[in-house]
């Protein structure tokens, strides 16, 4: 039998092993103790009605999984009486459950079960007997972990024209079928819409990273606003948006100094996070402007990326540039729920572990789209990764679902009406604890 595992305390809330070149981690949530293996599926499934773990339940359970034998199950002999299991750790009230882990990484070769070392009349208690001694095709056949992307994965030498031109499916298309299963129809299929317009938010960004990332394009496709007044006045404006070149960014006079001024403060901020941020955007050991193509496993479907940086030295870091309006942490991660950054994070993320075969690091840097253009740098935490890698499974799933039939009704136009009652609505979740935490206030008082 292999030896027992070394398990480490990581904060309050998680811990952490590694066995045999696998690393698995239990979870100590309010509902109870949740475990997974190699980035895989989280058990128990916390849809499924399972009855909670503790933590020494849980860690039994992952022994088990990686063949380890637990340490209630050691061979017969004269061994002193075990200590009494420690009580689960208290734990957090706001612990982040991962619905779906990470992406595991989709190239590199499966790892192999361990082997059991001599087989022995005692049964073992996993529900998945091993009497044969050839190899499964699969490392663990109880997982059932959908990676996002496993085939033809390729980088490609396209102008930023190809990257847009090409009828394959982003995240920011992704975005749009989450917002609206009909608007995607038309805009993407039956090309009866119009895409979205543009907004300043989308503009300040845009200029930011074609000055940033790409700066002779922002001299080639940045055009200053210009004034049509008087007689003729719409037929002027008409000419001149049609002389303007394929993703021409046309800026008000206030908007090209807000880009000007947030590319300054990253030439020139004396601050600890502004020459990380250079490093980052500048430094000799990374590409801009990555355009990466793959196809989701699970439902064929074509997928694209194109990532702001990517460094592959000394491990894979993708890193997006932002500007915004709130670069604190707490201003920042609003941001980031209200504009589905960690989707992005987990979309781009999948696209550099198909090219490369390892989940990477996802940093984000920040500039303040007004003065005094304060400069922040984020390492996206694995919590808010693993949520948007679930939603953007979710996405695709329901995409392909809804190409493969032709049905673009959204869950609140028909499905959520199977009662024969209209669904129900509430304030968000934080908006309740918002008000939870006032009414309790009240009562004190």
């Amino acid at each position: 039998m292999a030896d027992a595992l070394v398990w480490e305390s990581i904060g309050d809330d998680w811990l952490e092993t590694t066995h045999a070149g696998r690393r698995a981690r239990v979870m100590l949530t309010p509902r109870g103790a949740f475990w997974w293996i190699d980035l895989g599926d989280l058990h128990p499934d916390p849809g499924a009605g399972s009855s909670p773990l503790t933590a020494e339940q849980a860690k039994v359970e992952v022994e088990r999984a990686l063949g380890v034998a637990p340490a209630v199950a050691a061979p017969a002999a004269p061994a002193a009486p075990a200590a009494p299991a420690a009580p689960a750790a208290p734990a957090a009230p706001a612990v982040l459950v991962p619905w779906r882990a990470l992406a595991r990484a989709a190239l590199a070769a499966p790892t192999p079960a361990p082997a059991p070392a001599a087989p022995t009349p005692t049964p073992a208690p996993t529900p998945t007997p091993a009497p044969t001694p050839t190899p499964a095709p699969t490392p663990t056949p109880a997982r059932t972990t959908r990676p996002v992307a496993v085939q033809a994965p390729t980088r490609r030498d396209w102008t930023a024209e190809q990257y847009f031109s090409d009828p394959s499916i982003s995240r920011s298309k992704l975005e749009v079928f989450r917002e609206s299963p009909r608007l995607y129809e038309g805009i993407y299929i039956t090309g009866e819409l119009p895409e979205p317009p543009s907004t300043a938010a989308k503009r300040l960004g845009t200029g930011l990273h074609l000055a940033v990332l790409e700066p002779a394009e922002f001299e080639r496709l940045v055009v200053d606003k210009p004034r049509f007044t008087g007689d003729g006045a719409r037929k002027r404006q008409a000419e001149f948006e049609a002389s303007l070149p394929q993703r021409a960014l046309v800026l008000e006079t206030k908007e090209r100094a807000a880009i000007k001024g947030m590319l300054r403060a990253l030439e020139h901020s004396s601050t600890k996070a502004a020459k990380a941020a250079r490093a980052l955007l500048w430094g000799g050991n990374g590409s801009s402007e990555v355009a990466i193509t793959w196809r989701d496993a699970d439902t064929g479907l074509d997928l694209r990326a194109r990532l702001d940086r990517l460094l592959v030295r000394r491990g894979s870091l993708v890193v997006d540039l932002k500007s915004t309006d709130d670069p604190n942490p707490e201003g920042f991660a609003r941001s980031m729920y209200r504009f589905g950054y960690h989707r992005q994070a987990a979309f781009y993320c999948a696209a550099a572990q198909a090219l490369h075969g390892t989940l990477p690091r996802f940093v984000f840097v920040a500039v303040r789209n007004e003065p005094p253009h304060e400069i922040a740098v984020y390492e996206l935490e694995p919590e808010a990764l693993a949520i948007g890698q679930h939603e953007i499974r979710e996405s695709l799933d329901e995409l392909s679902r809804a190409i493969r039939t032709n049905d673009w009704q959204a869950p609140w136009e028909g499905p959520a009406w199977e009662s024969g009652q209209p669904p129900k609505i509430n304030l968000p979740q934080w908006a309740l604890k918002q008000g939870e935490r006032a009414l309790a206030i009240k009562e004190v008082a």
